[in-house]
């Protein structure tokens, strides 16, 4: 089996792969394994570039990987990291370019998530997935919302608006680390793929 490991920023992106990407991989004879990044001895999670680029510069010379993924948000995107200066935050597509430029190995499959994996959840919502859990009137928002941006990952577009934040000012009971991976389980990820295109294009490439 080939054997795919994703170097993630904390402990929602760790329970959707785990229980929803990497079924999904296995079908597929691929061994999908979570990593999340280390901050400082018993603490996961985030937090400077430099835990980062060091787990991700192991990751990449460890043989056994045929593929070594990257799930960080764009809103949040720590300063230090290749193409990100103090000062306004450059685009999705020059921080991802830059991020190859630096690491430029063939297995280095990196995703700048639009804007936040939180996208992902809203993408759940409008598939149905909480549904009978949440209010009618929080559903039929959030449906509105990914309508009229024409897709989950451009729901929101400022920071202050952040997928999160939508949903916690929505819904002030969410619990990102249980209902959101809950949620994108129940929708499947072929429904979350139909409405998160970024999150599709690297799905794709990662497996390929």
């Amino acid at each position: 089996m080939r054997q795919i490991a994703v170097l993630v920023e904390g402990l929602t992106e760790e329970r959707v792969i785990a229980e929803v990407l990497a079924p999904a991989a296995l079908a597929r004879d691929v061994v999908l394994t979570p990593i999340v990044v280390r901050t400082s001895a018993g603490h996961r999670g985030g937090g400077s570039w430099g835990n980062y680029e060091i787990k991700l510069r192991a990751l990449l010379k460890q043989p056994q990987w045929e593929k070594v993924g990257l799930l960080i948000d764009y809103y949040g995107y720590p300063i230090g990291a290749p193409g990100r200066a103090p000062g306004p935050l450059p685009s999705r597509e020059a921080l991802t370019a830059a991020l190859l430029k630096a690491h430029p190995q063939a297995v280095f499959a990196p995703l700048i998530v639009p804007h936040e994996s939180e996208a992902w959840v809203l993408a759940a919502i409008d598939a149905g997935a909480a549904d009978g859990q949440i209010r009618p009137a929080i559903v039929s928002s959030i449906r509105d919302a990914v309508a009229k941006a024409g897709d989950a990952e451009r729901v929101n577009s400022r920071p202050e608006f952040a997928p999160s934040k939508r949903l916690l000012s929505e819904y002030p009971k969410y619990l990102k680390t249980v209902e959101g991976p809950q949620w994108i389980a129940e929708a499947g990820l072929d429904a979350v793929l139909q409405r998160c295109p970024a999150l599709a294009a690297w799905w794709k490439d990662l497996l390929h």
